[in-house]
C-alpha cells in the first residue's frame, strides 16, 4: 500500500496505513520504560526488550520518535555496561535516512553556516585534542592505552555521528509537522517516566550547606530524574511542561492538569533555581505570544494564581514540610539570605568565578585563537589545562563557543540560530500554526539555559539548536 499521513493522536499511525503493529509496539515500549522507572534494576532487561522493537520500527517513521526515549534514558538502556543502545540507534537513524527513507526532507538553509563551523572544528581542532588524562586513566587501570591518534579518531567519529544524526532527524521534522508534534507528546510521556525514575532509583545530588544552631549538618537533596545533573532535569521538565500545554493529545483539561502537576513536582524536586526562573520567564513569553492583546489579562490571572500557589505552599504545613519544598527553600535561603547574597558569584552558585577565569583566558590568547578558536571545551572532552588550572568547566555555553569556535565562528553559529528562530516566530504570527510556536519554545529554552550551563556538543541539548 502507498504511504499516507493520517490522524496522529495517541494510538494512531504515522505513514503506515493499515499497520497496527507499530501502535502495539509503542504501548510495549512505554510499558517497559515505566516498568524500568519503577524498578530501576531491570534496566538491562529493558534494553534487551526495546532493542528488537527498535529494529522493527526501523522500517517506519515511528523509528524517529525513539529519539524521545533516548533523550531521557540513553544512559540507563544498556545491553552491557558501557554499551548503550542509544549509540546503535543514532547510527541506525543515519543509515535509515540515507538508504531507506526516500521521503522528502528539508535542511534549514539558515543553519548551513553553523554546519560549516561544526565541520571546521572537527577538521582542525579535534585532531589536536590532548588525551593525557585519558591515557593516565588507562595506565592506572593497568590497561595498555591506545595511541592519541586512535583516541582522537574515536572522539571525531562520535562527534560526526551525533551531528549527522541531528541533521537527518531535524530535516525530517522540517517537512513532517505531525511527526514532530507526536515527538513532543512522547517527550512528555518520557519526562513523566524520568521523574519517577529519579525517586525510585534515589538518583539524588546531595550536598551540605552548613550547620544548624544545634551543630547539626543541613543540606539539600536534588532529584535528578534519569539524568546526572539536576539542572539538566530542569531543562527537560520545562520542555515537557510547555509541550503539555500545546500538544493536542492533552486537550482533556483534567488529564493536562494532572500531568502538569506531576511535571512541576519533578521540576521543584530538581532544586533548580534556574529551572524555576526559566519557567516564569518562559510562561510570560508564551502568554504574550499566544494571547497578544489579551496577554495583560492572562498575565494578571496567571500571576495571581502563582502568588496564591506560593502562599499555600509556604503556609500549609502539609505542603511546606514536603521534602522537595524544604530542599528548595533551604537552597534559596542559602543563596539569597546569606551575608554575601549581594555577590554575583553567590547568586550564580560560583559560576561568575569560572566566567571571569575563562574570559580572561580567552582575552589572553593570540589573535588567531581569538578569531577562530580551536580549544577543546566540550561536555565529553575538555583540555586538561582547564581542569588543572580552573578546576571546572566554564558553566556557560556561549563562553564555550568562543573557546571552541573563536569570535568569527561563534558569530556565524549564533547568527544562524537567531535567524532560524526569528523565521519560526514570524511564521507563527503569519500562519497561526502551533508547530512554529513549539519550535520557538525549543529555541527559547536552549538560549536561556546556555547562559548558565555547558552543553556542547551533547546531542540531547544540541537537538534544540537545530529544530
Amino acid at each position: 500500500m502507498s504511504d499516507t499521513i493520517v490522524d496522529t493522536s495517541f494510538g494512531k499511525q504515522l505513514n503506515t496505513k493499515g499497520n497496527k503493529v507499530c501502535e502495539y509496539i509503542w504501548y510495549v515500549i512505554f510499558a517497559v520504560i515505566f516498568a524500568m522507572s519503577i524498578f530501576p534494576s531491570i534496566n538491562m532487561y529493558a534494553a534487551l526488550l526495546i532493542a528488537p522493537l527498535m529494529i522493527w520500527l526501523f522500517f517506519y517513521d515511528e523509528f524517529y520518535l525513539l529519539t524521545a526515549v533516548f533523550l531521557f534514558f540513553g544512559e540507563q538502556l544498556v545491553v552491557v555496561i558501557g554499551v548503550p543502545i542509544a549509540r546503535m540507534f543514532t547510527i541506525m537513524l543515519i543509515v535509515k535516512a540515507i538508504l531507506f527513507d526516500k521521503s522528502k526532507r528539508k535542511l534549514n538553509v539558515f543553519l548551513i553556516p553553523a554546519i560549516l563551523v561544526l565541520a571546521m572544528y572537527a577538521i582542525f581542532a579535534l585532531p589536536n585534542a590532548d588525551n593525557s588524562i585519558t591515557i593516565r586513566e588507562y595506565i592506572a587501570k593497568g590497561i595498555e592505552p591506545p595511541s592519541s591518534f586512535v583516541l582522537n579518531a574515536k572522539w571525531i567519529f562520535k562527534y560526526i555521528v551525533d551531528f549527522a544524526f541531528l541533521i537527518f532527524l531535524t530535516s525530517k521534522f522540517q517537512v513532517d509537522k505531525k511527526l514532530f508534534q507526536r515527538f513532543c507528546f512522547y517527550i512528555v510521556i518520557c519526562a513523566l517516566a524520568s521523574g519517577i525514575y529519579g525517586f525510585r532509583a534515589n538518583n539524588i545530588y546531595n550536598y551540605v550547606l552548613g550547620y544548624t544552631n544545634s551543630g547539626e549538618l543541613f543540606g539539600v537533596d536534588r532529584y535528578m530524574g534519569s539524568f546526572n545533573d539536576p539542572n539538566y532535569t530542569g531543562f527537560f521538565m520545562n520542555l515537557a511542561i510547555f509541550f503539555t500545554i500545546k500538544v493536542p493529545e492533552f486537550k482533556n483539561k483534567i488529564i493536562r492538569t494532572v500531568v502538569l502537576i506531576m511535571l512541576y513536582y519533578f521540576l521543584v524536586a530538581s532544586g533548580s533555581i534556574s529551572g524555576i526562573l526559566f519557567n516564569v520567564c518562559g510562561m510570560v513569553a508564551y502568554i504574550i505570544l499566544r494571547y497578544r492583546m489579551k496577554s495583560v489579562k492572562v498575565l494578571f490571572i496567571s500571576g495571581a494564581a502563582m502568588i496564591l500557589a506560593v502562599f499555600l505552599v509556604l503556609n500549609v504545613p502539609q505542603l511546606r514540610n514536603m521534602g522537595i519544598v524544604q530542599s528548595m527553600l533551604t537552597r534559596v535561603e542559602s543563596q539569597f539570605s546569606s551575608s554575601d547574597s549581594s555577590s554575583m558569584d553567590t547568586v550564580t552558585s560560583g559560576r561568575e568565578t569560572h566566567w571571569i577565569q575563562y574570559m580572561d583566558y580567552y582575552k589572553n590568547q593570540d589573535t588567531v585563537k581569538k578569531l577562530f578558536g580551536g580549544n577543546i571545551h566540550m561536555t565529553a572532552a575538555i583540555d586538561p589545562y582547564f581542569t588543572e588550572n580552573f578546576g571546572n568547566v566554564a558553566h556557560q555555553a556561549y563562553i564555550g563557543f568562543l573557546l571552541c569556535f573563536g569570535a568569527v565562528g561563534t558569530f556565524l553559529f549564533l547568527l544562524s540560530f537567531a535567524i532560524k528562530t526569528g523565521v519560526n516566530l514570524v511564521s507563527y504570527f503569519k500562519y497561526k500554526d502551533d508547530y512554529y510556536l513549539l519550535l520557538f519554545i525549543c529555541s527559547f529554552i536552549w538560549t536561556f539555559y546556555g547562559f548558565g550551563f555547558d552543553y556542547f556538543a551533547d546531542w540531547r541539548f544540541m537537538l534544540f539548536y537545530f529544530l
